[in-house]
């Protein structure tokens, strides 16, 4: 009986029956995208359920990720008042405009976050600015 099967015809049948069968799957794994593809909106595809789990994604993990980034622009923004102050700016001036910069930042008030910025500054003001520093001088940036 499989000798009556041709290539040409197990071809045929495999050029039908595989879009039809994707086709089963995308309409059973993905029906909202199918609607909302065939009413033209633009969409991103993602499985069944996983777009639920990412709507349900708590508001302090998005919020963790902006202050991260907003960690990333600070460490930034820092380092380039650091080396644009040098060593001629002093060490009262630099400490105000530290100041000024961490008081637009309150997100960063988290002692993680905290902590980062204040051994970055502790590493690099003495670096670039050649200003002696201790702890409390630090200390006095996160005070408002």
């Amino acid at each position: 009986m499989l000798e009556a099967i041709t290539w040409t015809h197990y071809f045929s049948a495999m050029a039908i029956c595989l879009p039809l069968y994707y086709l089963g799957v995308a309409v059973y794994y993905y029906p909202k995208e199918i609607r909302g593809l065939l009413s033209g909106n633009s969409i991103r595809f993602s499985p069944l359920g996983l777009q639920e789990n990412q709507k349900s994604q708590t508001s302090t993990e998005i919020n963790r990720v902006d202050l991260y980034e907003e960690l990333e622009t600070t460490v930034a923004e820092l380092n380039r008042i650091l080396r644009k102050a040098g060593t001629t700016t002093a060490k009262e001036q630099l400490f105000q405009l530290l100041h000024q910069l961490l008081s637009n930042h309150p997100g960063l008030r988290d002692p993680a976050f905290r902590n980062a910025i204040t051994n970055f500054l502790s590493e690099h003001i003495p670096k670039t600015n050649r200003i002696p520093i201790i702890d409390s001088d630090l200390d006095s940036l996160w005070e408002t």
